[in-house]
């Protein structure tokens, strides 16, 4: 075999190997280990906007509803579960029941307001069980 047809199959694979790695990677421990994409929380934020934005506001300081981003929003789930927040956005929004939002689109919010409050991203996507396992915390060294 050729140096560069070796070369080129290296260059061809290489991302489907890290693709399986990031997939292989064991779940987070801890909310600043990242549990969610960058790309999971650019679907929500999709999500958001059509679904959401118009109580929560797009810059989600709250309007009929409550703020999703800052101390108030931190203040409110601390301590509690990334799943137990999931549970909430699949069980209640939107307010006016227009639309249900599957697990994905669910998940995808919490990606987004994960993100937009600070919380570091991964390599693996957030998945139910992960968000159960996770507690909002907004201390980095726990």
């Amino acid at each position: 075999m050729s140096v560069r047809f070796r070369t080129a199959c290296l260059l061809l694979l290489f991302p489907l190997g890290s693709l399986i790695a990031a997939q292989d990677a064991p779940p987070p421990s801890s909310i600043w280990n990242g549990s969610y994409t960058d790309e999971q929380a650019m679907r929500g934020s999709v999500t958001f906007d059509n679904n959401c934005a118009e109580c929560h506001m797009a810059d989600l300081s709250g309007r009929a509803g409550p703020p999703l981003k800052g101390e108030m929003f931190l203040d409110r789930w601390r301590g509690k579960s990334v799943g137990s927040l999931l549970e909430k956005i699949q069980t209640t929004m939107p307010a006016d029941w227009r639309t249900q939002l599957t697990d994905v689109r669910a998940l995808g919010v919490v990606a987004f307001l994960l993100q937009k409050n600070g919380f570091p991203a991964g390599p693996r996507e957030l998945d139910v069980a992960t968000a159960g396992a996770l507690t909002l915390d907004d201390h980095r060294d726990k």
